[in-house]
């Protein structure tokens, strides 16, 4: 039988077998680029416009043109794909005249019989079928053919319904638990501007990074990476875009095995030199191991507490600062020559584990609310797998 694991009761019957052409119209965008705006009365649907989740998302172009636009509960899908999964995925445009179609995005219009919010469901967890189907060589597209002919299982109006409200509400517990954990990042921010805001601290002591911290480089550990390693190798892509360790190369080779307290500091970058000049904190013996691309900073805690040295490197102010350092145009980097000559503001040490505590306390709720999260899409992948067929 067509029916899937997880149903809502009162519905029996199987699922029937329907081509997207039949449950749907396809339309294509039209071309744009000439009227776009930084502002205006309509919001340009772009290959930028769906994320990986199926969210429209603002793609920051806007048109005054008075051309026709897009009904509320329609699909839009991306027909050209800019990042790898995204080829064939949907959004659902939230309300009227507001939105208009561009170029290599299609408009999918539910008929009657189709509950919007099912269908873009049914489409998004197939991704396969369309990146098989992609062609081209840089970028991979999507034919209408090859739109209109994806097949997928589908019960009774009545139930897509209750699948998509469902679903709708599951996703919107999903997006305030973002807003939540953005609200957060954003306070942190704020409070760190303030913190370390040079016109704020004329009784903290103003110090050359050189009088407290060493750099140094490590190798790479390439030809020692192992699945089942038992240490972290810290190289570039070992630091995220917000100071976290990223565990993605592991090793048993322990020759160069850093300190807990230690930072790490990216100080290469290819991918617009976000990470150059941010720092991870180690912080435990034996578990990590120095790679290339990085610099270890050894901080004299004497003088200055490593965590408030942490917080301190990732501040506006200093980011500020630090930014004009960086060199470089395909590959961007920085030298640590340049770093100690810049400089830090610092109170007491009582003073500087006092805010260090207080930061990290808020990235751990941070790191709650994150988890909170990712359990709340591990749940909804579970029931896609349970409710689609």
């Amino acid at each position: 039988m067509n029916v899937p694991k997880l149903r809502f009761s009162g519905f029996t019957g199987d699922w029937e077998e329907r081509k997207l052409n039949e449950a749907s119209s396809y339309s294509n965008g039209g071309s744009y680029e000439n009227d776009v705006r930084s502002s205006g009365k309509y919001q340009l649907v772009t290959l930028k416009s769906v994320d990986m989740a199926g969210n429209l998302v603002d793609s920051r172009k806007y048109i005054d043109k008075e051309v026709p636009t897009l009904s509320k509960g329609t699909l839009v899908m991306i027909l050209s794909e800019q990042s790898p999964g995204l080829l064939g995925m949907t959004a659902q445009i939230p309300e009227n005249n507001k939105y208009v179609l561009n170029q290599r995005v299609a408009e999918i219009k539910p008929n009657n019989n189709t509950d919007s919010y099912f269908l873009s469901m049914a489409i998004n967890r197939c991704q396969q079928y369309f990146s098989k189907r992609g062609a081209g060589t840089k970028v991979q597209n999507i034919s209408k053919g090859n739109v209109e002919n994806f097949e997928f299982y589908c019960p009774i109006i009545e139930e897509q319904q209750k699948i998509g409200y469902f679903f709708k509400t599951l996703d919107k517990k999903i997006q305030l638990q973002q807003q939540k954990i953005d609200l957060l990042k954003e306070k942190k921010k704020s409070l760190m501007s303030r913190i370390f805001n040079p016109t704020q601290v004329s009784e903290w002591r103003k110090i050359e990074i050189n009088e407290f911290m060493e750099f140094s480089t490590g190798k790479s550990q390439n030809e020692f990476i192992e699945q089942q390693g038992e240490f972290t190798v810290m190289d570039m892509g070992a630091i995220s875009n917000e100071g976290k360790i990223i565990s993605n190369k592991f090793t048993n080779h322990s020759t160069a095995l850093i300190s807990q307290g230690s930072l790490v500091m990216p100080k290469d970058d290819i991918g617009g030199g976000k990470i150059i000049g941010l720092t991870a904190y180690v912080p435990k013996n034996n578990k990590y191991v120095l790679g290339d691309h990085v610099y270890l900073v050894k901080v004299d805690e004497k003088i200055c507490n490593p965590l408030f040295a942490h917080f301190q490197f990732h501040s506006v102010p200093f980011r500020k600062r630090l930014k004009r350092l960086v060199t470089g145009s395909a590959q961007l980097g920085i030298t640590s020559k340049n770093i100690v000559k810049e400089y830090f503001y610092l109170p007491s040490l009582l003073e500087q584990a006092k805010i260090a505590n207080f930061l990290l306390s808020l990235d751990k709720k941070i790191e709650l609310e994150i988890q909170k999260n990712e359990f709340y899409k591990l749940q909804k992948q579970g029931f896609i797998q349970q409710m689609f067929i």
